[in-house]
């Protein structure tokens, strides 16, 4: 429960610590392979975040969050990490709070509609879903 909790709270502060999106310039979006991009510190406000805020967010981490280690990507780059990354961490009941983060953004901009059903979309139960 602790952990849920953390997750939550550490995901809803990162939010509040990237920056503002009409300061962001165009940044291209990539598909990492078997290495991540780091964003250059000195860069991390051309996409959209503060230096300062995330500072703030480790400091939290730290303090309050009871986590191993966090990984902010941002357009397939990483902008920030805490701890360590590399270790194999047991996370139970968290699916909907990470999958609220991936989507939320997509449905806020109408791109994914919640309102459809798995019909709307064209998938069936034909030979799996998978």
């Amino acid at each position: 429960m602790i952990r849920r909790h953390s997750l939550f709270f550490v995901s809803f502060f990162f939010l509040l610590c990237s920056g503002n999106a009409a300061g962001q310039a165009e940044v291209e979006s990539v598909f990492p392979g078997e290495e991540w991009e780091y964003v250059n510190r000195l860069q991390l406000e051309r996409y959209g975040w503060s230096s300062a805020g995330l500072r703030t967010a480790s400091n939290f981490v730290r303090d309050s969050a009871n986590s191993t280690g966090v990984v902010v990507v941002d357009r397939g780059r990483v902008v920030f990490t805490y701890g360590d990354i590399e270790e194999l961490s047991y996370i139970a009941s968290c699916r909907k709070s990470v999958l609220a983060m991936l989507y939320g953004d997509w449905v806020e901009r109408g791109i994914i509609d919640l309102e459809m059903t798995m019909e709307d979309i064209g998938f069936d139960d034909i030979g799996g879903l998978l």
